[in-house]
């Protein structure tokens, strides 16, 4: 298994087929390539585990200058369990460390595998806070 840091147009669908299939993608949130780009232009990243030309894991990491957003967090459904995510988040970690960036993350309230996995690595609850987005442009 290898971790890749780079990315193209077509190793970007193949990521995105992934968060498809574990309801991560959706048309709503317009998560089209020339997006993916730009973010990554921004100093973003999208780190993901491959065995072979199979994608296995994936994370998306956008950088405000002020903190990294750690998103689009998946593991295949077939694969989980196996430390995968636990690496993509070191790795998201790490470049948060090397940046001097604080990481910040927002995961559904009844993913209780990943809250697990978050918190081990020192996350907590932004006590007092709703997460609320506008989706018009």
């Amino acid at each position: 298994m290898i971790l890749r840091t780079d990315v193209d147009r077509e190793l970007y669908e193949k990521i995105r087929r992934l968060w498809v299939l574990t309801d991560i993608e959706r048309p709503e949130r317009g998560d089209v390539w020339e997006v993916a780009l730009e973010t990554l232009k921004k100093g973003g990243a999208i780190l993901s585990l491959w065995e072979g030309d199979a994608v296995l894991g994936a994370l998306w990491i956008t950088d405000d200058g002020r903190r990294l957003y750690l998103h689009h967090m998946a593991v295949h459904p077939d694969h989980r369990r196996k430390g995968l995510g636990r690496r993509l988040l070191k790795e998201g970690l790490a470049m948060a460390r090397r940046l001097g960036r604080q990481p910040k993350l927002e995961v559904h309230e009844t993913n209780l595998g990943a809250r697990e996995l978050y918190s081990g690595e020192g996350f907590t609850d932004l006590e007092g806070y709703v997460v609320m987005i506008n989706r018009r442009p």
